[in-house]
């Protein structure tokens, strides 16, 4: 499965800076602090950011989890980056910006179907602005939550998938599919419902033989 998409334009570039150290979680609330120098990440060039935090799928229980290892990775989704400053935000709050992200990737996989707009804000702090150099305009925002919204916003319709094998054992059932005709979100998840289905055939027809049946062809 492919994990890159060509998702902006090349006239237009956004990117986001991001980084972070110490981080712990402790008890319903997460600390750390910005890296000192931080990480450009570009849409369109690897697998999408936003995806690290709709998945992996996890009860409401385990949310706490994948908030620590999103924001060890990359940032809190609200907070502006800003170079070696400490940080703080509840659980709570990580799971509000999550449900803003899930909102965003509704809406903008909805495509024709919505029928009214959907307002996209971005942040008015200083740190997010546009420049052009050498031919190329670029928007930096410092807001990972910012970023990862217009990661989705920038996507076209027919390519958000939910894993066929939602529902089962798949953990992180949204992509962007790379390919239109690819209904797995990864390869282990189109091998385990091969594997459902041929158990499930297997059992129908073995029961037909314990019946003294035979199945009809």
């Amino acid at each position: 499965m492919k994990t890159g998409l060509e998702r902006s334009s090349n006239n237009l570039r956004i990117e986001v800076q991001t980084g972070t150290r110490d981080v712990v979680l402790e008890g319903d609330y997460i600390t750390g602090a910005w890296d000192a120098e931080g990480r450009i990440y570009r849409i369109g060039e690897g697998r999408a950011l936003v995806l690290d935090v709709l998945n992996p799928f996890l009860g409401t229980n385990r949310l706490a989890d994948a908030a620590l290892d999103v924001t060890k990775k990359f940032g809190p989704l609200t907070i502006p980056f800003c170079r070696g400053e400490s940080f703080g935000f509840s659980i709570d709050e990580w799971k509000m910006a999550r449900k803003y992200l899930l909102g965003v990737w509704r809406a903008a996989s909805s495509g024709l179907k919505r029928k009214w707009p959907f307002n996209l804000p971005i942040d008015k702090c200083d740190g997010d602005h546009f420049s052009f150099e050498n031919g190329q305009l670029t928007f930096r925002t410092q807001n990972l939550s910012t970023f990862m919204a217009l990661e989705i916003a920038t996507i076209p319709v027919e390519r958000f998938k939910r894993c066929a094998n939602f529902g089962y054992s798949c953990r992180s059932p949204y992509f962007f599919a790379s390919d239109l005709r690819e209904r797995y979100c990864s390869e282990t998840c189109a091998h385990e419902s091969k594997k459902r289905a041929k158990l499930k055939w297997w059992n129908d027809n073995r029961k037909g033989r314990e019946d003294g049946t035979q199945k009809a062809r």
